[in-house]
């Protein structure tokens, strides 16, 4: 109308509805690049009009309409913090019932050690991380669908490596949540079939040390060979080939010791197999 008393007939429709509702997020933990799926849950959403998401006080996402009680929306890129997300219908009324997501750090990676394990498992994983929401660390993943728990202290999360077959697989960090991150770099971990030893030559030694020995077996690795001579590792011996390696003996009080061998530095052979110091 013009003038307040002579309407237009057209009769253009207006459909009132219900205000959607926000009852779930996942996950609740995002990397402050953007770019994750977010899933909200609720009730009242609807497939028509412009359904969308708003990350704190203003910006809004397109949704991806799932069913009435679920979409789905992209986080944008946000500095890490608590950050609010409201849903509605048609782009201009938002919930007033909302929850909250965390951004995160992108998880920076200094160091895996020891990169490498026997496929047994069993393996003390220790990994450099750092994230603003380390307190929310709560597992790893070794390639594969099964969770470890890790132990988190300061900048830094243990994981002991569950049995795999032979092969490099990257490990993946759990959130409290259930979320699975990736870090800033690969975290990769190889895992090696244990070596083992069958003959040591010479099988003897002076107690002072320095005797170089011919180790003979299966299943040593290029890329390590420590000899553990009693409760002492001897410093990194030489790899030959499969099946031969050397290592120098250790100084030892006089009597019999046995030597086991090992590709990372921390798991090693079980045989036992003995050297006489004189």
């Amino acid at each position: 109308s013009t003038n307040g008393a002579d309407f237009s007939t057209e009769g253009v429709h207006f459909e009132y509805t219900g205000m959607p509702i926000v009852s779930g997020i996942t996950p609740m933990f995002v990397a402050e690049a953007g770019g994750t799926q977010i899933t909200v849950t609720g009730s009242g959403f609807l497939s028509k009009g412009e359904l969308q998401c708003r990350f704190g006080p203003d910006t809004t996402i397109p949704a991806n309409f799932l069913s009435a009680e679920a979409l789905v929306c992209s986080a944008p890129a946000h500095a890490p913090g608590n950050v609010s997300i409201a849903v509605s219908n048609n782009g201009l009324d938002f919930t007033s019932s909302y929850m909250s997501i965390t951004y995160v750090a992108r998880v920076s990676v200094a160091s895996v050690n020891p990169s490498v394990g026997p496929s047994s498992g069993g393996t003390p994983v220790v990994i450099g991380v750092s994230s603003t929401a380390m307190s929310q660390l709560t597992g790893c993943r070794f390639g594969g669908d099964t969770m470890v728990k890790a132990m988190v202290q300061a900048e830094e999360a243990v994981c002991v490596s569950p049995s795999r077959g032979a092969g490099t697989v990257e490990i993946s960090l759990v959130w409290s949540d259930n979320s699975v991150t990736k870090g800033s770099k690969p975290l990769m971990f190889r895992y090696f079939v244990m070596p083992r030893v069958r003959m040591l030559v010479p099988s003897g030694g002076p107690t002072h040390g320095g005797t170089t020995i011919e180790v003979r077996g299966d299943a040593f690795d290029r890329d390590g060979v420590y000899c553990r001579f009693g409760g002492a590792i001897a410093s990194k011996g030489v790899y030959v080939s499969s099946s031969m390696a050397r290592c120098v003996s250790v100084s030892m009080p006089a009597g019999t010791t046995y030597v086991d061998v090992s590709t990372n530095g921390a798991d090693f052979s079980t045989e036992g197999v003995h050297f006489e110091y004189t």
